[in-house]
């Protein structure tokens, strides 16, 4: 029998790769990849789990989760040294933003030869803890209140910011969240165009737990939003499902992981660029040429 040791997870904080507190990072950069780590250990029963915490806003998804996977766990609360180790959990979300940039660099593609030999190797495990969280969440999956979303066609709407990350008076040590950062315009106009066309409605994924986020997009047609923290949640999604994403020009110089995404979890991937502003104004003759070609 393996003696008991518990584990203290730790989050590589660094401004550059991106805080914790923010969904795209949260669950790409710490949640999913200490998943990935646990699930490896023996004797899960007798060990438990420190966590860092990831602010009240991701703390509440963190919970939630590990609560579901039935893992003895502690967040924000430092371990003794007895009996625990340090771990120092690699960021899948670090890799992924590497990984895109290649394209726009030679010397950046040469540099990071290690990393990409490791992203390979990193595709099995991601694959596989998101396989086991499915099989984990299934039975809870099938709600009646998310029915409105099932076969549909989804266009994501972002939420408001929360007092946490507002600039003058939040405490997350990276502001800004949400329509603060990026909206789409013209959802309600474009979903009435299209109500007779196509199975199509609107979602805004801040307002859900997480497991009905699973829920949501697993089931989902396809998906079609700004570019945001909302698409870490297509790695849910089915084989060959559609992943439309409006992005800016003004964020050229940062290109979106998503597609990264989108290539481990052979999603039909599609970008329409918006001129010059962080507000584009939704067309529904987009929708429609991206689910016909």
């Amino acid at each position: 029998m393996s003696k008991k040791l518990n584990y203290y997870l730790k989050f590589y904080d660094d401004r550059i790769r991106g805080k914790n507190e923010h969904y795209f990072h949260f669950l790409w950069g710490y949640l999913l990849p200490s998943i990935d780590f646990i699930r490896k250990q023996d004797n899960l029963s007798q060990r438990t789990f420190y966590f860092m915490s990831c602010g009240p806003i991701m703390d509440q998804k963190l919970e939630e989760l590990l609560n579901v996977l039935n893992f003895n766990y502690c967040i924000d609360i430092e371990p003794s040294a007895k009996n625990c180790k340090v771990v120092w959990i690699e960021r899948w979300d670090r890799r992924f933003k590497i990984q895109v940039s290649f394209g726009y660099s030679i010397e950046k593609l040469i540099k990071y030869i290690p990393i990409i030999i490791q992203l390979r190797r990193d595709k099995k495990d991601i694959i596989q803890t998101i396989d086991f969280v499915i099989k984990c969440l299934t039975p809870r999956l099938e709600k009646e209140s998310l029915i409105e979303f099932k076969n549909k066609y989804i266009i994501l709407e972002r939420s408001e910011e929360p007092g946490f990350y507002k600039k003058e008076s939040g405490t997350s040590k990276i502001k800004g969240y949400g329509k603060s950062r990026r909206m789409l315009l013209g959802i309600e106009e474009a979903i009435e165009e299209l109500a007779n066309k196509i199975p199509i409605t609107k979602f805004e994924p801040g307002k859900y737990t997480l497991m009905d986020q699973i829920a949501v997009f697993q089931n989902a047609k396809g998906v079609i939003g700004i570019r945001g923290a909302e698409f870490a949640n297509i790695a849910w999604m089915q084989f060959n499902t559609l992943v439309l994403m409006i992005d800016s020009d003004k964020t050229k110089k940062f290109p979106s992981p998503v597609r990264i995404l989108a290539e481990h979890f052979k999603l039909d991937y599609r970008v329409i660029k918006s001129q010059h502003t962080i507000t584009p104004f939704l067309k529904s003759k987009d929708i429609i040429n991206a689910i016909k070609t």
